[in-house]
């Protein structure tokens, strides 16, 4: 028996035989298992990373639409309030002073001595004003 344990050679029955070998084959389970379960840990490392990165430029995106919908709020509503105000007061101050509303300038008009050039009339009727001239 002693010569057995020198040469590392466990004797044994064979129900002995098969309880030493489940017992090996229960820990080569629990060695690849937590094998496993290391790899499975360093994937939701990676993952979890890369999902901070992700939430972290969604809310970024998030903040940046808001901002252009307050950016928009206030040019539809204040802006253009502010903008209307003194269009109404002109508007006002033409009709106090019985100015008629102003005729749109049409291309084509062309002039003479008591009419400024129009600016987008013809190059054509320019020519013909510095011919009269």
């Amino acid at each position: 028996m002693n010569e057995a344990l020198r040469n590392k050679v466990i004797l044994c029955s064979p129900i002995t035989l098969y309880a030493i070998l489940a017992v090996i084959r229960q820990a080569l389970d629990n060695f690849n298992m937590e094998k496993t379960a290391a790899q499975m840990l360093s994937l939701f490392g990676s993952f979890r990373k890369q999902w901070d990165n992700f939430t972290k430029s969604f809310d970024k995106v998030g903040r940046k639409i808001e901002e252009a919908q307050d950016e928009f709020n206030n040019l539809t509503t204040t802006r253009r309030r502010q903008l209307e105000k003194p269009i109404k007061e002109l508007e006002e101050l033409r009709k106090e002073k019985g100015i008629s509303e102003p005729q749109l300038i049409e291309e084509g008009i062309e002039c003479n001595e008591t009419q400024p050039p129009v600016l987008g009339a013809p190059l054509e009727n320019m020519e013909e004003i510095d011919e009269d001239q």
